[in-house]
């Protein structure tokens, strides 16, 4: 891959995963708002989250680099400060 394809890509992929975490915000917003979701709904939400990016590093092995995952675990917390749900 050259280094204006990669760029593209990067730049998609950031563009998208601004995407999701804006709506994701959103969502988890509306839904607290209309009391569909609790705070301790939202916090089993995000532990449940964390347990499967770690079962999937470890069912993955070196099939994935461990960048993948500890940069998902990083995405995740920032959701949940970002949201203001506290870690058990």
């Amino acid at each position: 891959m050259d280094k204006e394809t990669r760029r593209e890509f990067e730049a998609t992929i950031g563009a998208q995963r601004l995407a999701m975490e804006v709506i994701l915000f959103s969502l988890f917003s509306e839904l607290e708002r209309l009391g569909v979701l609790t705070q301790p709904s939202l916090q089993r939400i995000f532990d449940q989250a964390d347990d499967t990016l770690i079962a999937s590093a470890l069912q993955l092995g070196d099939k994935a680099p461990p960048e993948y995952v500890t940069r998902a675990m990083q995405i995740v917390e920032q959701i949940r400060a970002q949201l203001g749900i506290p870690k058990d």
